[in-house]
């Protein structure tokens, strides 16, 4: 079970939601690689997009879907600091004090089958670079279903924020 119950239901909304998503069709390009015991390593890449979301609190979504698999990562910096660049952690159950944080969901297809991983582990890495930000994802989850540990890793590279705005408030805020 993951150490956060209630990233789970936002887990379960990011992938709802990253699945639901089109594709933008610019040049920025995603990789993901996802990792199971007793199963083989899946590989996606698509292209990527970003937006800013529009609730009080800010962050940044980035997200990108091909072929029935998707990522999304919800990237909320310190309130009051809308910097974007250095290290994102993942939430844990009761943590209130203020820190940066990342919310990350995985849909992948195997097979015929659907599959999801929320990470409640990892990290999740900024970098502001000419062309736009480069995010690495390195965690790991819960995957749905079969209620195993999966192992995600993933790029983001030359993604720049659109004007475009989500509302990025959790399930029961």
């Amino acid at each position: 079970m993951p150490r956060n119950p209630r990233g789970l239901s936002v887990g379960v909304l990011v992938v709802g939601w990253a699945a639901a998503c089109g594709r933008d069709g610019g040049s920025a390009r995603l990789w993901v690689s996802v990792a199971a015991p007793g199963r083989d390593t899946v590989r996606f890449t698509a292209a990527a997009i970003a937006r800013p979301c529009r609730d009080d609190g800010g962050g940044v979504v980035l997200e990108g879907l091909e072929s029935g698999s998707g990522i999304m990562v919800w990237l909320r910096p310190l309130p009051g600091d809308p910097r974007l660049a250095g290290s994102f952690g993942f939430p844990m159950a009761g943590d209130t004090a203020p820190r940066r944080r990342a919310s990350v969901g995985v849909r992948f297809m195997s097979g015929a089958a659907a599959y999801g991983v929320t990470l409640d582990s990892g990290l999740v890495t900024v970098r502001e670079i000419d062309h736009g930000l480069a995010v690495d994802v390195r965690g790991a989850g819960l995957q749905l279903p079969g209620a195993t540990r999966a192992f995600v890793e993933a790029g983001f590279e030359g993604v720049r924020v659109g004007s475009d705005s989500v509302p990025c408030e959790p399930e029961g805020s």
